[in-house]
């Protein structure tokens, strides 16, 4: 908004002008809490899900060792074999999930940034408001 715009809305109607910066500020509130409960949703589903894999690969390992231990290790170049997939196959999906948070939290900083910029406006329009109070005869 222009400055002279701003200031003779701002003498028109000041009370009225400060309740609509207000409101701005209040859904631009409204937007980082959704975008911080979001993130939070993304972040706990994903350490639920490395949580589980991670007990997954301790059964595994458990087996393993029981296996080894009944064979007499007879059975280690087996065994060795089948942990070297399985680990493999947990650390692929673990680092899928890994990017994808990365993808996730790229996005909400570019939705932090444009609620920063919301912000920022509302402060000059309330510093503009503020200037146009001083500068007007009482």
């Amino acid at each position: 908004m222009f400055p002279r715009v701003v200031a003779r809305r701002a003498a028109i109607d000041p009370i009225g002008y400060v309740a609509g910066i207000a409101k701005g500020a209040a859904g631009g509130a409204h937007g980082i809490a959704g975008i911080t409960l979001a993130m939070a949703e993304v972040v706990g589903g994903i350490r639920v899900a490395i949580r589980d894999l991670r007990a997954t690969l301790a059964g595994a390992l458990v087996s393993w060792a029981i296996e080894l231990a009944c064979t007499v290790g007879a059975a280690a170049p087996l065994v060795a074999a089948q942990a070297t997939a399985k680990i493999a196959q947990v650390v692929r999906i673990v680092a899928s999930m890994l990017r994808a948070l990365g993808k996730a939290l790229s996005s909400a900083l570019t939705w932090r940034v444009q609620l920063r910029d919301l912000f920022d406006g509302f402060w000059r329009a309330l510093n503009e408001l503020k200037k146009s109070q001083t500068a007007a005869p009482n």
